[in-house]
């Protein structure tokens, strides 16, 4: 009797299927976001449009003042209207003058032209209709801002993405096509599980997570840098896998929460489950 008790459980653990998955931590995206940035530095001269609201593609956001970009433009002016003249004049003196009196007049047209495209770009305008994110930025009326500088973020809440972050070890059965479903779970909502669709793997080994709120300085569950103070560069190497996110009106879906997916596999017997995690930690721990 022991010995047949025995051989069930050793034929129940090497045969018999068992539910398989794991678990990746990752953030909650919309499928369309910006960090809006200016192109061109200057004085924060107005904000036109409230942090929070709803605003429309090619809507005026915030109007920055360049005043050396108008004395730049008002002196280009200046110089190509001496052009001008010069050449008005080398028509009746000096014709063979014209070729390069013509280059410095294409010369300075292109410098203007590049100008008032700085200046356009003074008024700066939404890429997308979306969500105006900028909750500080009445504070920088007035200042000077350097060219590049983050001013708010552009959030589309009408469609999301889950980014997980995968690590190395169980990355080959997502790529081997193993997955059978997926779904999500936010942070604070533990009690909903959010259905996914479409999943893309990105085939890249990556270091900077998608999110801070990833990484152990935000409580998060990736090891980070630390050498790093971002918060964004990952200890190890991981893959990146983004899922499509099923609208559901029950979920609190914002951009920028963090969460994890399960991915459900075939069913393996809880040997082959047990091998797989030994070596793994053995190949973690001692490169074997």
């Amino acid at each position: 009797m022991c010995l047949a008790a025995i051989a069930a459980a050793a034929g129940l653990v090497y045969f018999a299927p068992f539910p398989h998955s794991f678990k990746s931590p990752g953030v909650l995206e919309a499928a369309e976001h910006t960090v809006v940035v200016n192109d061109v530095p200057g004085y924060v001269e107005e904000v036109l449009q409230p942090s929070g609201g709803v605003v429309e593609q090619g809507q005026v956001l915030v109007r920055l003042r360049n005043d050396e970009l108008a004395f730049q433009i008002a002196e280009a002016q200046g110089r190509l209207r001496e052009a001008a003249a010069i050449r008005q004049r080398a028509l009746f003196r000096s014709q063979a003058d014209l070729k390069s009196i013509d280059s410095l007049i294409a010369t300075i047209r292109g410098r203007l032209q590049r100008l008032h495209e700085e200046q356009s770009q003074l008024a700066i305008q939404a890429e997308f209709t979306g969500t105006w994110v900028a909750p500080h930025l009445e504070d920088y009326v007035g200042m000077w801002i350097q060219r590049g500088t983050p001013i708010g973020q552009l959030v589309n809440e009408q469609a999301h993405i889950f980014s997980s972050v995968v690590s190395q070890k169980e990355v080959s059965q997502i790529f081997s096509s193993q997955v059978r479903s997926a779904d999500v779970r936010l942070s604070g909502q533990t009690d909903l599980t959010l259905a996914t669709g479409k999943m893309i793997q990105v085939p890249v080994e990556q270091t900077e997570l998608p999110s801070v709120a990833l990484g152990y300085g935000a409580g998060g569950e990736v090891a980070v840098d630390v050498k790093d103070s971002s918060g964004v560069v990952a200890a190890e190497p991981f893959y990146e896998v983004r899922l499509d996110i099923v609208p559901d009106p029950a979920a609190a879906l914002y951009h920028g929460r963090s969460g994890r997916v399960r991915f459900k596999l075939p069913p393996e017997p809880l040997l082959k489950q047990g091998y797989r995690k030994l070596r793994q930690l053995l190949q973690e721990r001692y490169q074997l």
